[in-house]
């Protein structure tokens, strides 16, 4: 399913531009499979456990895009990759802690969401033409990679309990190769704008977890997850929270 999501989120960077593919990329394109694959094996109970932990984890995701951007700047790709997972891993921590109390996650969700998205810097003017999103080997070679760790992340997530099942499955597994690959191929400023989308869709995973987990012990998991798809893509055509305006 990893490598599904990504190559949608591919298509829409070359026909919708990085805005969009960034957007796809932030909502729950591994989480909603994983949910449905956690419902079947373990039962609703455990996936509505899950589906808390990756609200929390949208922390996690917007910090490390706060920190990608911030550190791209400066550093080329790999540095500012290993900043962005940095600070993810360091999220993750108040995420697990949250993870246990649906209010908790929403609200950590929300917090560091909403700063992320207001502090990102906003597009920078230029009178050239943007170049398109590549869509390369860089891009495909950390496909694979994604993909495994995926794989990887619905086998063992059980092991760890549903809270951190939820945490792992919303890792940005999608974004980091792709913003990786927009930085490598044209500029900082090219995977800034990806993960402006990105960020903007974590408020559409966050509504998705919300719904799924109020729902489905009500009308089961998989009526849950149908009418949780649906408020992400209502979520996702808000405009979202003002951004503070910043030099790029």
């Amino acid at each position: 399913m990893t490598l599904v999501g990504l190559l949608l989120v591919m298509a829409a960077l070359r026909l919708g531009g990085r805005r969009l593919g960034g957007l796809l990329a932030g909502l729950p394109t591994i989480t909603a499979p994983t949910l449905a694959w956690t419902a079947v094996e373990h039962g609703t109970g455990f996936a509505v456990q899950a589906a808390i932990g990756s609200v929390a984890s949208c922390a996690a995701g917007a910090l490390f895009a706060w920190a990608y951007v911030s550190a791209s700047r400066r550093l080329a790709a790999a540095g500012a990759l290993a900043c962005g997972l940095i600070a993810a891993g360091v999220a993750a921590v108040p995420a697990l802690t949250a993870s246990h109390d649906l209010l908790a996650a929403v609200g950590l969700a929300l917090l560091v969401t909403g700063l992320a998205w207001r502090t990102l810097p906003a597009s920078a003017a230029t009178s050239a033409p943007e170049r398109p999103p590549r869509a390369g080997l860089p891009a495909l070679q950390m496909a694979g990679i994604a993909t495994v760790l995926t794989v990887a992340v619905s086998t063992i997530g059980p092991w760890f309990g549903p809270y951190a099942t939820g945490l792992l499955a919303s890792l940005p597994l999608i974004s980091a190769p792709l913003a990786v690959a927009e930085h490598a191929g044209s500029g900082h400023q090219a995977s800034t704008e990806f993960l402006r989308g990105y960020v903007k869709g974590l408020f559409g995973k966050a509504a998705f977890g919300v719904v799924f987990v109020l729902l489905a012990p009500a009308v089961g998991a998989l009526p849950a997850l149908a009418l949780a798809v649906a408020a992400t893509g209502l979520m996702s055509l808000h405009p979202g929270p003002r951004r503070r305006t910043t030099a790029a």
